[in-house]
């Protein structure tokens, strides 16, 4: 098993934003950024690249909201720092095989 996403040139980049829940009902943190995703070849289907996409953003949804859940507001540079460390190095989710996503994003408090 490879630990590293294939060639750079089938990776897809675009923007991201999102607004997730802080351990504060009411409050939410603003992440913006970046979403780099890539998916193998060895999967198929028409809309591969739209599924992709797709899955990613959720994949990337999904970890973000609970690492932000956990923290209070005033506690903004520790999310961000906690959610730098768990999307900086490629992620390969075990739910969907033949994809890999990186993000650079930042959390703002609106």
């Amino acid at each position: 098993m490879t630990h590293r996403p294939g060639p750079w040139w089938r990776r897809r980049i675009g923007w991201f934003t999102a607004y997730w829940p802080t351990s504060l009902p009411g409050v939410r943190f603003r992440a913006r950024g970046t979403l780099i995703h890539l998916v193998s070849p060895r999967v198929t289907g028409t809309h591969r690249a739209t599924a992709a996409r797709a899955a990613a953003r959720l994949a990337l949804d999904e970890l973000g909201r609970g690492i932000a859940g956990k923290h209070r507001p005033e506690e903004l540079e520790c999310a961000q720092q906690r959610l730098t460390l768990a999307i900086s190095p490629w992620q390969n989710p075990d739910s969907l095989p033949g994809l890999w996503l990186r993000a650079r994003l930042t959390l703002l408090l609106p």
